[in-house]
């Protein structure tokens, strides 16, 4: 899973080691599902559960990452896409811990997935958001998503529209 993608964030980019408040992508691992379990039922009305997280980790389309500061501590975030064969990346989930939002850890996990969607060779990002979730419409958009169009009732356990978004990596 995400063979060959830098695991430093890449305000660094160097392969040197990390100043403090630097974050850490690692691969997300089984051991890692119940920090992301525990970060998802407060972040997503419907969450997945472990088992699911357990499932998307065998997938060999799924490129998953946690995102710890240097010291390896608690995890901040996780973000994961789907490489589809038509060269587009499916974002399917970015959630960031409580404790660490608004300090641009979001930023930073968005960054990564585009960056390492477009070295291997994605030509295009999608997504779909609640039409209510303007805390990641405001991130999506602030990174160049664009709205491709508006589903109505995509989301089955509210009734609510959700918007398709997509980018150039």
């Amino acid at each position: 899973m995400a063979r060959g993608i830098p695991r430093l964030d890449d305000s660094t980019g160097t392969g040197r080691p990390a100043p403090a408040g630097a974050l850490l992508f690692d691969t997300m691992r089984r051991r890692d599902v119940p920090a992301v379990s525990a970060i998802e039922r407060v972040s997503f009305p419907t969450p997945f559960t472990p088992r699911v997280y357990r499932a998307v980790l065998a997938d060999p389309t799924a490129r998953w990452w946690v995102a710890r500061f240097v010291d390896r501590s608690a995890i901040a975030g996780y973000v994961g896409y789907f490489l589809a064969p038509d060269n587009r990346a499916h974002l399917a989930k970015i959630a960031v811990a409580p404790a660490w939002r608004g300090r641009h850890v979001g930023d930073r996990l968005l960054r990564h997935t585009l960056t390492a969607a477009g070295r291997e060779g994605a030509e295009l990002v999608t997504l779909e958001v609640r039409v209510t979730n303007t805390a990641a419409l405001a991130l999506y958009r602030k990174w160049g998503f664009v709205e491709l169009y508006r589903s109505p009732g995509h989301y089955p356990d509210t009734g609510e529209d959700g918007l398709i978004l997509a980018r150039l990596p």
